[in-house]
């Protein structure tokens, strides 16, 4: 069976780092983490972490539709992970994954803010 090639949205977050460590355990997935430019550099530990786990991280112009349409060429599907202040970033990812042709898309549903709610 061929490997699929996942794009975890915002895989240097505790949320993103669990999926991408996950799907890696499972052995039939071929990670990717898009980042902002310079996340790598300020970030550091968590990209050689995730690296040597076997995830590609790739800095990407998320304000750049052609940039973002080049970096998801190929992959399968996207798990979008980012957490409640990031959540209208995720439309330039589904316009660019659409263009594409990655036929999965799931976005972040996990929670949100909630604070000082009841």
């Amino acid at each position: 069976m061929a490997s699929k090639h996942v794009v975890v949205h915002a895989g240097f977050g505790i949320l993103g780092q669990l999926i991408i460590k996950e799907l890696l355990s499972r052995k039939s997935y071929t990670v990717t983490t898009l980042v902002r430019p310079g996340s790598v550099a300020a970030k550091s530990s968590t990209a050689q972490a995730l690296q040597d786990a076997g995830a590609k991280v790739v800095e990407v112009d998320f304000k750049s539709p052609d940039a973002l349409k080049a970096a998801l060429h190929g992959v399968d599907a996207i798990i979008s992970a980012v957490s409640g202040t990031g959540f209208l970033d995720q439309i330039p990812l589904i316009e660019a994954a659409k263009e594409a042709g990655v036929k999965t898309f799931i976005p972040a549903e996990f929670g949100g803010y909630d604070v000082g709610l009841t």
